[in-house]
């Protein structure tokens, strides 16, 4: 089994995300490690208008991330595990999808990007690509989906699903609850880190054993499908009104 996982070389998560990269490195089967490369100026100009609006923790993170990049530690973290350190600009283009069929990859997992999967990169490994979406599948679809969920006092976690063209959808493998009324959520992401490496790990056992993806439910919610986005200034004002430190 050939695993590649694709990350951002600059995320808003604590650590830069790699409290779960590095340690997924240390899994026998993962052998490539995609880097999509993002960090620029206009990220540092992001933190400075997140922190002016009251993100102060988010926009904390992002600056450390983008200024003390994670880039050398994972290439380091893959020279030790015998896996292959790639940067790419993103995950569509024939670069993309040669590196993936070259290295004879059988499973693309997706790891906080937001790269839109499109056509032929679905199809080129063997097994496809999966994707881990911060929101619990397969009623609440979008971005930011654990943060609306703890403002609104309802379960906030995750879901691993097989990607498909369409956003969100794809069977359903793993739905996994976080956390509920959390108003911290700089340190609901820390704490989701630890979930998301118990479940990726059970998960890729799985897969491994049955040399195929697990029979999965159906992403087809019972309840009206809730899509959500980024917040605007006004509902961030709401969410600190409330008591949310962000």
């Amino acid at each position: 089994m050939k695993i590649a996982l694709v990350t951002s070389e600059v995320t808003y998560i604590p650590h830069n995300y790699d409290r779960l990269i590095l340690p997924l490195l240390e899994i026998g089967a993962v052998s490539m490690l995609i880097e999509l490369k993002n960090r620029a100026p206009d990220l540092l100009v992001k933190s400075v208008g997140l922190a002016a609006l009251g993100v102060t923790g988010v926009a904390r993170e992002l600056a450390r991330n983008t200024i003390f990049t994670s880039t050398k530690k994972r290439k380091e973290a893959c020279e030790r595990n015998n896996a292959s350190f790639i940067q790419l600009p993103h995950m569509n283009g024939p670069e993309a999808i040669e590196l993936i069929r070259n290295h004879q990859i059988d499973l693309i997992i997706n790891l906080r990007t937001r790269c839109i999967y499109r056509g032929d990169i679905l199809q080129a490994p063997r097994l496809g690509c999966i994707n881990v979406h911060h929101g619990l599948l397969p009623t609440f679809r979008g971005t930011m989906c654990d943060l609306y969920a703890l403002y609104e006092d309802r379960p906030a976690g995750f879901s691993i699903h097989k990607m498909e063209k369409r956003v969100d959808a794809g069977l359903i493998f793993r739905v996994q609850e976080v956390a509920t009324g959390d108003l911290d959520y700089v340190n609901y992401l820390s704490k989701t880190n630890i979930f998301e490496l118990k479940v990726l790990k059970d998960l890729i056992q799985e897969i491994e054993q049955l040399d195929a993806l697990p029979n999965g439910i159906e992403n087809r919610s019972p309840d009206k499908v809730i899509h959500t986005k980024n917040p605007d200034r006004k509902l961030i004002k709401m969410m600190q009104a409330k008591g949310m430190k962000l």
